[in-house]
């Protein structure tokens, strides 16, 4: 495998039947909700604050923490894909799980995960939640330590900061008392969720020209030995 086929991402083909095979399972899904409740499929398909009578801007923070988080996710998979193609999936690990935990935020943002369906409809304390995720994180962390500590982690350490304080700040105002509370705990995790975004894409260049250059340096031709001159007689 040359460099260049190592880091190629997979053909026209291959992408289009992925793409159409995950649409196909979303609007599955999208169709399971429409049969099997009072919505319509346009309660589902429209805009939330078009579908509700609301004003544009109803979550626009919320929102754009999802966009920010989701695009970096994605970013990290891709490049994750491509580092495990050209290396191994031990050297795409990292990416790959900072993908996964991160697109589970963005959906955790974007559906109320911990803040109701969890507690609401299965009747997980919203603490509990909390807490199982900044253990997660932490095992996370400590697991790859030493992956993190080479890829500017004052970056990451800034990003986890931000989100530590919003989280900390989401389990003692669960009942806010003024305005400020909720100014911080929003404001935190969308400083948060911009470090992480930031640090993710950095993180997925290095991580590709890391890759490319392992690959180039194992597909470089060897120098033939230079001919020894025969002894004089």
């Amino acid at each position: 495998m040359s460099a260049q086929d190592g880091l190629r991402p997979p053909g026209a083909g291959a992408t289009v039947a992925l793409v159409l095979a995950f649409c196909l399972l979303f609007l599955g899904g999208i169709a399971i909700l429409v049969f099997s409740t009072d919505h319509p499929f346009s309660y589902f398909s429209r805009d939330p604050a078009i579908e509700l009578g609301a004003s544009p801007l109803v979550g626009v923070l919320s929102h754009a923490g999802v966009l920010l988080a989701w695009g970096a996710a994605t970013v990290c998979a891709f490049a994750g894909a491509l580092v495990a193609r050209a290396r191994d999936l031990r050297h795409a690990a990292p990416l790959l799980l900072a993908a996964l935990g991160t697109a589970y935020l963005a959906l955790d943002d974007l559906f109320l995960f911990h803040d109701d369906i969890y507690p609401q409809e299965l009747g997980l304390d919203q603490d509990l939640v909390i807490v199982l995720y900044a253990v997660a994180a932490i095992a996370y962390l400590a697991a790859y330590r030493d992956f993190f500590r080479e890829h500017e982690w004052p970056l990451l350490a800034l990003a986890l900061a931000a989100l530590g304080a919003s989280l900390l700040l989401d389990l003692v105002n669960v009942v806010y008392t003024s305005r400020i509370e909720r100014w911080l705990e929003e404001s935190s995790k969308f400083v948060g969720l911009a470090l992480l975004a930031a640090y993710l894409v950095r993180l997925s260049t290095h991580m590709l020209l890391e890759a490319y250059a392992v690959v180039s340096r194992r597909d470089a031709p060897v120098e033939a030995a230079a001919p020894v001159d025969a002894p004089v007689s």
